[in-house]
């Protein structure tokens, strides 16, 4: 994949990989074999592939295996408290960075 600069948004489920950007969607199941997540195995493929370092990555999700996920791989989490989880529980399993609404998100962009 080749992106001009700017941000790329990556969505990690379970079933499959979903790669949009402004416009772009590109959705494929994730390779049989690749350990799931909180294994840093699928995020570190994904990286790979859109050639973006990890000191470029942020790690937004919503549940305890998502802050582990981004622990495991060594990126920061950004922990979302409208999906879920709630923040009381993510603060307890180690989040740091909260966003309470989808917009947040460029904010800590902005800043990173």
């Amino acid at each position: 994949f080749s992106f001009q600069k700017g941000i790329v948004i990556l969505v990690l489920l379970s079933a499959c990989l979903i790669i949009p950007s402004f416009i772009l969607l590109f959705m494929k199941p994730v390779p049989e074999g690749i350990p799931v997540k909180p294994a840093p195995d699928s995020c570190e493929l994904i990286l790979q592939k859109l050639q973006v370092k990890k000191e470029e990555a942020l790690y937004v999700g919503d549940s305890d295996t998502d802050i582990e996920t981004a622990k495991n791989l060594g990126i920061p989490a950004v922990s979302c408290t409208w999906g879920f989880r709630d923040e009381d529980f993510l603060r307890e399993h180690g989040a740091k960075i909260f966003v309470r609404r989808p917009e947040q998100i460029l904010d800590i962009v902005r800043y990173f």
